[in-house]
């Protein structure tokens, strides 16, 4: 007699699951219908959620499907922002590419695994987006790597409000979420 192995897998899991699937189809045909650039992974991402009870998948969708609970989380809390923070249009006044001083206070960070311009990455791809705003709530990303030998010493250093100077350039790529990503930037020492 044959013993079954049973499945790791809760109703929760399978809950969750759902929930997850439901959210990024709904947000992809959204996209689509608002006439949005949707990137080939995202189209190739919506194919695969628009399969009607699908339980089996190709091999080459594995990763794909396997981040999918982490990038749930990240887009609740980018969604988050958006809600909570300045998520309007740039003003014409608004800086972008010059040098400023800023007064910044951190608001929580999010894991990443993707290719980032210009940074060097490690062979696990992971690294962290560190979000912050300033006195006029607009929203500013610190990428920090995570084999950074620093990473502890920045995480210590951001806990409260800090001042920086650095290039603030202007995004709305993450679905039209606008933030400040900043270049050439370095603290500014606190003086007693």
């Amino acid at each position: 007699m044959r013993s079954v192995k049973k499945s790791a897998l809760t109703r929760e899991d399978f809950e969750q699951a759902k929930k997850v699937r439901e959210h990024f189809a709904g947000k992809l045909v959204l996209l689509q219908l608002g006439g949005k650039h949707i990137t080939p992974y995202r189209k190739e991402l919506l194919k695969i959620l628009s399969e009607e009870n699908s339980i089996s998948y190709m091999h080459e969708h594995a990763g794909m499907l396997m981040s999918l609970p982490r990038l749930y989380l990240e887009d609740m809390f980018l969604t988050e922002l958006k809600e909570n923070y300045d998520n309007t249009s740039w003003r014409m006044t608004e800086v972008h590419n010059e040098k400023v001083e800023r007064t910044l206070t951190y608001i929580g960070n999010h894991p990443k695994k993707s290719f980032s311009y210009g940074l060097r990455r490690t062979a696990n791809d992971m690294f962290t987006c560190n979000w912050f705003h300033d006195n006029n709530d607009r929203l500013y990303l610190i990428e920090t790597d995570n084999d950074c030998p620093y990473r502890m010493f920045f995480t210590k250093l951001i806990n409260k409000p800090f001042r920086i100077i650095g290039k603030p350039i202007k995004h709305h790529s993450r679905d039209d979420l606008r933030y400040y990503q900043l270049h050439d930037w370095y603290f500014i020492p606190k003086t007693n």
